[in-house]
């Protein structure tokens, strides 16, 4: 239908630009902003229109609507150029076919498909596709770099724990012995002591016994 030919422009529009064709307030100032494009339509396009009176004065001049930010539009100031700020060739003529006041002479679908527009990019991939991929594989190539790079950051070994450098023997005398020979060592060191000493006490008690008996025996 050509209602939807009219629909397909101003979307498309929307889409290169960001923001709506025609930004009216209301119906009034929508239809100055599309007048403000494509200049005021026939007379006998008006003369058709049953609410004509709240958009054309009695000659068919178009009432002035001020929005609220005080901006009056004129008919016919502004190309579809500017509007789009675009200066693709065919795409502009793509619109201008789709955005005619007469439905009749509006593009129909069959010839649209066939159009520069559309016809010559349909087979070719959009022009960011070839950066995506570099940047795809940009990346993946710097993961793989990293993954190959992390096993050489393992090969540093770790401290020693405090457990097991307390486990490790130390140098007595010269010698390495383990805290259990040192235990050891000690406790024979302190047996032989103990004997030492028995022994010279009870060779002292018996000898001042002796010695005793003998005073004793030289008294008597």
């Amino acid at each position: 239908m050509a209602i939807d030919m009219w629909s397909l422009g101003c979307i498309l529009a929307e889409l290169y630009t960001g923001f709506p064709i025609f930004p009216g307030e209301n119906e009034q100032e929508q239809l100055s902003c599309i007048m403000e494009v494509l200049g005021v339509p026939e007379k006998e396009y008006i003369n058709r229109s049953s609410r004509k009176k709240l958009f054309f004065d009695m000659n068919g001049a178009p009432r002035a609507v001020v929005n609220s930010k005080g901006r009056r539009r004129k008919p016919g100031t502004k190309s579809l150029q500017q509007v789009l700020r675009c200066t693709d060739e065919d795409f502009l003529d793509f619109i201008s076919k789709c955005l005619v006041w007469d439905p009749e002479r509006r593009i129909k679908p069959q010839a649209a498909l066939r159009h520069p527009f559309v016809s010559s990019r349909r087979h070719k991939p959009p022009p960011s596709t070839t950066k995506a991929t570099a940047s795809s594989s940009s990346l993946s190539s710097s993961r793989t770099k990293q993954l190959n790079e992390t096993p050489k950051k393992s090969l540093i070994s770790a401290p020693t724990p405090l457990t097991a450098r307390s486990a490790r023997t130390t140098v007595i005398a010269g010698g390495p012995t383990t805290p259990s020979s040192s235990s050891h060592a000690s406790a024979t060191l302190g047996s032989s002591s103990r004997s030492y000493r028995a022994s010279q006490t009870q060779g002292l008690s018996s000898y001042s016994s002796r010695t005793l008996s003998g005073f004793a025996v030289r008294d008597v």
